[in-house]
């Protein structure tokens, strides 16, 4: 299970769902699902609902920079500069 939310009667439900329709058409490998877990869950890998929304705004963030810069959709070519200033803004 990814994340967990409450609902009104304070019962714990899965998000699997949810986690579908924010991801649906962003491809994203099992490495770097497993390099956003790292970063925003705690250290039994789960997600709080806020962690899981920055997560995904973060996502589609990078993905939205990736396809600004790229001429061909497959890669991007970053002057020194350029990718210090992606970096540093992240």
């Amino acid at each position: 299970m990814i994340t967990e939310k409450y609902n009104l009667s304070q019962k714990k439900q899965p998000l699997e769902s949810d986690v579908d329709g924010q991801i649906r058409g962003l491809v994203v490998s099992d490495a770097v699902l497993n390099i956003m877990l790292l970063r925003y869950a705690n250290y039994t890998q789960k997600l709080s609902f806020a962690d899981f929304v920055s997560c995904m705004i973060r996502l589609e963030t990078v993905t939205k920079v990736f396809q600004n810069l790229t001429k061909d959709g497959v890669g991007v070519y970053l002057s020194a500069e350029e990718w210090m200033q992606i970096i540093m803004s992240s």
